[in-house]
């Protein structure tokens, strides 16, 4: 079954496993997991900012199936197979140095699928610089728009309180007025109440007096 699936295995230049990885052609399986290890910390969409994740799942995954291939010997023996069989391909088929030994072409063209890779890993993690400048850039802006709205609360809550005490100073003011008031009604009420007496105490006085002379009149 494992060599039916491996004789499955395809060589495709541009995803060149051992290129993918970082790895010679001649690494070990440890070197293999350790290389896997220290691009899983680097490429992982959840290392990656949440707004970038989705765009960072495919060369995740494209580093993961390398890393299957390789870390399979089974698999690892059918690419090596497969990705000779497509160079040596490629070296029948060149427009150019044609001069070159085998060997020199092949080495050629090692550098060449290496030097692509290493200009494309510098492209995702230039990429991955601006996820991480856009990540900043996104949190100091909501750390700002949460600091202005904490802010404008507080502001709220300081024009509430004074709202408030004024509130209550105009309410003390026109209780002290009503009292002021309902004491100065009172007032007047016994000044009419005095003028009232007084006046009806004179009309008796005056009464008696016109009474007195009438009776002296008539003796």
């Amino acid at each position: 079954h494992n060599k039916k699936m491996a004789s499955k295995i395809e060589y495709d230049e541009d995803n060149d496993c051992y290129a993918i990885l970082d790895v010679k052609k001649d690494c070990d399986q440890a070197e293999v997991k350790r290389a896997y290890r220290r691009l899983v910390l680097q490429l992982h969409p959840d290392k990656q900012p949440s707004h970038a994740r989705k765009e960072a799942h495919g060369p995740f995954v494209r580093m993961q199936n390398a890393f299957e291939i390789l870390n399979d010997p089974t698999k690892r023996s059918s690419y090596n197979a497969a990705r000779r069989i497509s160079l040596r391909a490629a070296f029948r088929r060149r427009e150019s140095g044609r001069e070159l030994s085998i060997q020199q072409w092949w080495a050629m063209k090692e550098a060449e699928i290496s030097d692509k890779e290493t200009m494309r890993r510098r492209n995702y993690d230039n990429l991955r610089n601006q996820w991480r400048k856009q990540a900043d850039t996104q949190e100091k802006e909501a750390r700002q728009r949460r600091e202005d709205e904490a802010e404008k609360q507080k502001k709220q809550r300081h024009e509430g309180q004074k709202n408030g005490m004024e509130i209550k100073t105009l309410l003390e003011e026109k209780a002290t007025m009503d009292r002021d008031f309902k004491n100065w009604e009172a007032k007047q009420g016994k000044l009419r109440e005095s003028e009232v007496e007084d006046r009806r105490v004179r009309l008796e006085q005056l009464s008696k007096k016109h009474e007195q002379e009438l009776e002296e009149r008539g003796n």
